[in-house]
C-alpha cells in the first residue's frame, strides 16, 4: 500500500472529510478547510487520528522476537501494527504504526 492509501484508508476510518489535491497538484490529501492531512510528517495529525479512534500507543515496545517496535493496540489492548524499522527514529515510526493502525481499521470497516 502507498502512503497516500495509506493516507486515505486512514482518513475513512476516523471519517474525516479529506479531499485529494483540493486545487493543487501535490497528490497530498487536504481538508476541506484547506488544511494538509499528513499524520506520517506531522505529529499533530497523528497525536488526533489515534485519539479520535481511541487508539493506545506504546512508542517503545517488544516484537514476540524481543525486538524494539513501535506499537499501536485497541482499547482492549489488541496489537492493531507495529514499525520496526532501525532507521527511522521512534517518532517517525510510531506515526506511521498509526497510520497503518487507522488504515487497517479503515480498510474493515
Amino acid at each position: 500500500m502507498t502512503d497516500r492509501e495509506l493516507l486515505e484508508a486512514a482518513a475513512k476510518a476516523a471519517d474525516y472529510c479529506v479531499l485529494p489535491f483540493y486545487g493543487r497538484n501535490d497528490g497530498k490529501l487536504y481538508f476541506a478547510s484547506g488544511d494538509e492531512f499528513n499524520p506520517l510528517t506531522d505529529d499533530g495529525d497523528a497525536l488526533r487520528l489515534a485519539c479520535d479512534l481511541g487508539l493506545r500507543i506504546f512508542p517503545i515496545a517488544r516484537t514476540e522476537t524481543g525486538a524494539t517496535c513501535s506499537a499501536i493496540g485497541s482499547v482492549t489492548g489488541e496489537r492493531i501494527s507495529e514499525v520496526r524499522d532501525s532507521s527511522i527514529d521512534t517518532r517517525t515510526a510510531t506515526r506511521r504504526a498509526i497510520v497503518r493502525a487507522a488504515a487497517e481499521i479503515g480498510a474493515n470497516s
